[in-house]
């Protein structure tokens, strides 16, 4: 008579797809608004998280009426640290495109004619924090410096004005 019953989850792993909190093992569903939501857990600091994924603060979001309770003991608004995609290198069209600690930059262009597509850059320290072929470059934004995951990339022109091989 004096038992309780437990709150079931799911048992999507960590980056799995989900739809709401009790989907995954962690009770955490974060909506990316580029795929869906995928499952993520709560963290102290970057190293807590897969790969060069971020930490980041959040705050505890209001269930959705169409999710069951995940059954974390967290009411909405309480602060929290989460795990969350690094975006950098996926396309953007605009600021608001990178959600998770990122801006939407320009690379620089390959060709004189040939304009580059614009690209998530997430916060960094240092080259680890980076996928392959991108490395943490300080950037300034109205006055402020920052450093961002950048292509890894130097371009020069010809000595010829060409774009043929030189």
């Amino acid at each position: 008579d004096d038992c309780t019953q437990g709150v079931a989850r799911g048992d999507a792993a960590y980056g799995d797809p989900c739809r709401c909190g009790n989907d995954c093992a962690s009770g955490l569903c974060l909506e990316s608004g580029r795929d869906g939501g995928r499952c993520t857990a709560l963290c102290d600091d970057r190293d807590d998280c897969d790969g060069i994924d971020l930490c980041l603060d959040a705050n505890y979001p209001a269930r959705s009426p169409d999710c069951p309770d995940p059954g974390l003991d967290f009411a909405v608004g309480d602060p929290i640290r989460l795990c969350a995609p690094n975006e950098t290198g996926l396309d953007c069209g605009g600021r608001n495109q990178c959600r998770f600690d990122a801006a939407c930059l320009t690379p620089p262009a390959p060709l004189p004619h040939v304009p580059p597509n614009e690209l998530c850059g997430a916060a960094c320290e240092v080259d680890a924090h980076c996928p392959t072929g991108y490395r943490c470059d300080p950037i300034q934004v109205n006055g402020q410096g920052f450093n961002l995951c950048q292509p890894a990339v130097e371009i020069f022109a010809c000595a010829d004005g060409s774009n043929e091989t030189c």
